[in-house]
């Protein structure tokens, strides 16, 4: 046998409990006292409100193709970036009072609401950043991931804006996309300097720069005076004599914008007279291992 039912009078709608009845009948008869602050459409309950308000909650990013949110900024940021732009609200340069008014109008994504103080989109909020320019959104957050932040207002904002738009795929595609770049560029860059070091020709900085200050030191020495040391310090004659040959009668040239000089012969006593000292450092060096 069918249980008796509480049907309403206006529509003819059959409830098993009487309470939910009465709740039915005060949607027919209620007026309309819940307006959404954005689209000023009115409701009859404040939970229909909030569930209309979040729609205007969600950021309608642009996509370039399905998942992947289009980077070129919209005719409106162009706008906005020519104007000087300023935040005047001291609300949005204090932490603590910037979450707290985000929160009373941004319910569950209200991150979107906080407003950007920094910039050349300084006085628009997160969520007009993802819907009008992703693409400086991305850069923004790459250099933010690979730098950091000194600044504690901005790195408070920019922790936030990246907390914001992890929530969104299409624009953090983009994000870890260049990370992932960029990592792969660091390990090959270690890895090719790990293969380097160890090489057994690999020489060190310490041993570069010893290198650099000894050949600068020779460069002022006169050859004449380089030639008899290197007597003195037991080098044989024949590095001696290749020293000597390589610098005997040496000639070069001078080049420059409007073409190059004609030949002509190195003067002066010193390893400094334009030629490198290089090979006589070679020789001293393999001179010492005959010894």
């Amino acid at each position: 046998m069918e249980r008796p039912g509480h049907h309403c009078s206006v529509c003819n709608k059959t409830f098993t409990e009487k309470s939910n009845l009465t709740k039915h009948r005060k949607n027919h008869f209620a007026k309309e006292n819940w307006v959404c602050d954005v689209c000023s459409k009115s409701f009859t309950t404040k939970s229909s409100l909030n569930i209309h308000q979040k729609q205007h909650q969600y950021p309608h990013i642009c996509l370039y193709r399905r998942g992947e949110a289009r980077l070129q900024c919209t005719d409106a940021a162009k706008s906005v970036a020519q104007v000087p732009s300023k935040v005047e609200d001291p609300t949005w340069l204090d932490p603590k009072k910037a979450e707290a008014a985000a929160k009373i109008s941004g319910g569950e994504l209200w991150k979107g609401q906080l407003v950007i103080t920094f910039g050349k989109y300084a006085g628009q909020t997160f969520r007009w950043l993802l819907e009008n320019d992703v693409g400086w959104l991305v850069r923004l957050l790459f250099e933010y991931c690979q730098k950091g932040e000194k600044n504690e207002l901005l790195m408070w904002q920019k922790e936030r804006l990246l907390e914001y738009a992890r929530e969104f795929p299409p624009v953090t595609l983009h994000l870890d996309r260049r990370l992932k770049k960029q990592q792969s560029k660091k390990e090959t860059a270690e890895s090719t300097i790990s293969e380097v070091q160890q090489h057994p020709n690999y020489a060190s900085d310490a041993e570069l720069l010893a290198a650099a200050d000894l050949e600068k030191a020779c460069d002022r020495v006169p050859r004449e005076e380089l030639c008899y040391c290197m007597r003195k310090s037991g080098v044989t004659e024949k590095y001696v004599g290749a020293v000597q040959d390589m610098y005997e009668g040496c000639k070069t040239v001078v080049r420059c914008v409007v073409g190059v000089t004609e030949e002509f012969k190195v003067v002066g006593g010193g390893t400094a007279s334009g030629i490198s000292s290089e090979p006589l450092l070679v020789c001293y060096r393999d001179g010492q291992a005959d010894r």
